[in-house]
């Protein structure tokens, strides 16, 4: 259930920042400079946008001394203006969408996407979604397996109690009601005690960042958790009333079946 409801939105969290840079022409004016980050700040992809200059673009580059040398011996500014947009989390995946639009807007010459970047950042989310929700399939059968296990040895007693009730003449009805009152709350209490659990785990982590994890173990894992939502918490307390629930109606008919014979 964690997988299934808090994945997305971790992986989300997790993406790093991805920079789309739109350059202006040369003939750009600043009107069409300013209308252009008014528009750009406004767009749902947009999470910061920064004018560069050419200058400062320039500035960049000869902290590399290859390219320094080459723009010494060039001796011009090739770099042009450019608008560096950080693409919000959520919108990663509306890259070339968002590439498009700039490439339409007044005064833009050319659009940047690092393409090869947001391909291993699919890749990746790709294969890690992959592999956390086989693990999670394995772990759900596995608690299926032991979920059963401990509701049938819970309908042992159950089913002598029931036998019991039956033997002294009690009414179906009766004898439903009690089989559930004996089944429903100990697997429905622990249900929602677990539940109540993973909450209080995935608020505490949300709260400060993470939680402790010892970094010298092997296989460390981030100490970034998926959210644990109320609705995975309320469908996790309902599986419990469920399991009680069908345990209880089992251990009716099966009474019932054995007084008719």
């Amino acid at each position: 259930m964690w997988a299934a409801f808090g994945l997305e939105a971790w992986l989300v969290a997790q993406r790093p920042q991805v920079v789309v840079e739109a350059f202006l022409s040369e003939v750009a004016t600043p009107a069409q400079v300013d209308q252009l980050m008014r528009a750009i700040q406004e767009r749902d992809f947009c999470c910061e946008a920064r004018f560069v200059s050419a200058d400062e673009a320039r500035a960049e580059a000869s902290r590399n001394e290859r390219v320094r040398s080459i723009l010494e011996a060039y001796g011009a500014n090739p770099f042009l203006r450019s608008f560096r947009v950080t693409l919000c989390p959520g919108a990663v995946n509306r890259a070339v969408g968002a590439a498009e639009w700039l490439g339409l807007q007044p005064g833009v010459a050319s659009v940047r996407v690092p393409e090869s970047s947001l391909a291993r950042l699919a890749e990746g989310e790709t294969a890690l979604g992959r592999t956390v929700r086989l693990g999670a399939l394995v772990l759900a059968f596995l608690a299926l397996l032991v979920g059963a296990g401990a509701l049938w040895m819970m309908a042992y007693p159950a089913l002598a109690e029931i036998r019991m009730y039956a033997a002294l003449g009690a009414r179906p009805w009766l004898l439903f009601v009690r089989s559930l009152w004996t089944m429903v709350p100990h697997p429905a209490g622990l249900a929602a005690l677990a539940a109540l659990l993973f909450v209080l785990a995935s608020l505490v982590a949300r709260v400060s960042g993470g939680l402790p994890w010892p970094r010298g173990l092997p296989g460390f894992v981030p100490s970034q958790l998926p959210p644990f939502t109320y609705g995975a918490a309320l469908l996790l307390t309902v599986a419990g009333v469920a399991g009680g629930a069908v345990t209880g109606i089992a251990v009716l008919l099966r009474v019932l079946l054995k007084r008719e014979r």
